[in-house]
């Protein structure tokens, strides 16, 4: 299992570190998070090309940026990302294996990926990008839920659908939460 946390406080980064976190998160994704959720009350941040670069200076362990789901402006996104220290790249929103491709070609080997299964569409074909040679997987079970108006998160644990994904991965690093 690997640990990954959210944070650009420098003291709780190094405390996760010495605590085994594998990684810290920056988090840049905001682009239509705000209407994509609206009435869920879920988090949305705002951090920073700084707060990368301080976290990279603080940490030992690698910083991951969670940049904002494919655009125009990704390349340049993930660019000044790895550019700027960032060790792994995580793609939220990804809805289907051609999005998951294209990242990857963006990525290009320069950092590890990360792939956010949380779209109805990428769930349901998981199967089209379990040999892409992404590094690591989560399945967002808030996003998951909004988009199927879900009453509850857990509804995809209790349906199956986890489970169904779960068993498609296996072999490959991958967590939900």
């Amino acid at each position: 299992m690997k640990l990954f946390l959210f944070t650009t406080d420098e003291a709780m980064a190094r405390e996760a570190q010495d605590a085994g976190v594998d990684s810290i998160i920056v988090d840049w994704e905001f682009r239509g998070k705000e209407e994509r959720q609206e009435g869920h009350n879920l988090e949305i941040n705002r951090d920073t090309l700084g707060d990368l670069q301080r976290l990279v200076k603080a940490c030992s362990i690698p910083v991951t940026v969670r940049v904002n789901a494919l655009s125009d402006a990704s390349r340049d996104e993930i660019d000044l990302a790895i550019g700027n220290g960032a060790h792994i790249i995580m793609l939220p929103m990804a809805r289907s294996a051609l999005d998951v491709e294209n990242f990857l070609k963006m990525v290009d080997s320069r950092a590890r990926t990360f792939i956010q299964v949380e779209t109805v569409s990428l769930a349901e074909s998981v199967k089209d990008i379990r040999d892409l040679p992404w590094d690591y997987a989560y399945i967002g079970l808030n996003d998951l839920s909004v988009q199927r108006k879900s009453l509850s998160i857990w509804e995809a644990v209790l349906d199956g659908m986890i489970e169904r994904i779960c068993r498609t991965l296996q072999g490959r690093v991958f967590g939900f939460g």
